[in-house]
């Protein structure tokens, strides 16, 4: 799991010209209460192609 909190998901979402709903609707989910980045079946976080 990749967690990521709600100051970093609003960060993340500014960087990436995105909404913050958009941004959880492409690369989020909740796990027990928390967000957590999606990831590949490799294990690579889903956002780190994009940010590159």
């Amino acid at each position: 799991m990749i967690w990521i909190d709600k100051k970093e998901i609003k960060e993340t979402s500014s960087f990436m010209y995105i909404t913050q709903d958009i941004f959880a609707k492409l690369y989020l989910r909740i796990v027990n209460g928390r967000f957590s980045l999606l990831e590949h079946n490799n294990g690579d976080c889903c956002i780190c192609s994009v940010i590159r």
